[in-house]
C-alpha cells in the first residue's frame, strides 16, 4: 500500500494505526532512505534497494508512507515490482497543516515553517 499526502496531512498517524490494526509492516520512506544511508543515491538505486528490502520482509503486507516521491520512482517501481494493492492520498487544509506544525518544536525533523506550508 502507498500512503501519500502533503506535510502534516496525517500520513504517519494513519500509517501507524493501519499497520497496527492489520498486522502490516510500516515503512516511512524518507526515514528509511536516511536510515539506509541512501540520501546521496539516485532514484534508481534507492528504488532497487527498496524493492530488495520489501522482498526480504517477513510480513508480506506493507504500508509504505510517502512513496513514490516523483514520477520516476513510481514508474520504476511499477516496472520492477508488484503494483501496490491500494494507493491512498491524504489531504487537509493549509490551516490544519499549520496548526499541526505549530504543535511541533522547530527542532523536530518533521517541522516545516508556516511560510513554507503556505
Amino acid at each position: 500500500m502507498f500512503l501519500l499526502g502533503q506535510k502534516a496531512s496525517g500520513k504517519s498517524t494513519v500509517a501507524r494505526k493501519m499497520a497496527a490494526r492489520t498486522n502490516m509492516k510500516h515503512i516511512d520512506f524518507p526515514k528509511w532512505v536516511v536510515d539506509s544511508g541512501l540520501e546521496e543515491q539516485g532514484d534508481e538505486a534507492v528504488c532497487l534497494q527498496l524493492i530488495q528490502t520489501l522482498a526480504e520482509q517477513q510480513k508480506p503486507r506493507v504500508v509504505l508512507e510517502s512513496f513514490p516521491q516523483n514520477e520516476f520512482q513510481a514508474k520504476f517501481f511499477l516496472r520492477n515490482c508488484t503494483p501496490p494493492s491500494n494507493v491512498f492520498s491524504l489531504t487537509c487544509s493549509i490551516d490544519i497543516s499549520q496548526e499541526r506544525m505549530n504543535s511541533l518544536q522547530d527542532t523536530d525533523s518533521n517541522y516545516v515553517s508556516s511560510i513554507a506550508l503556505s
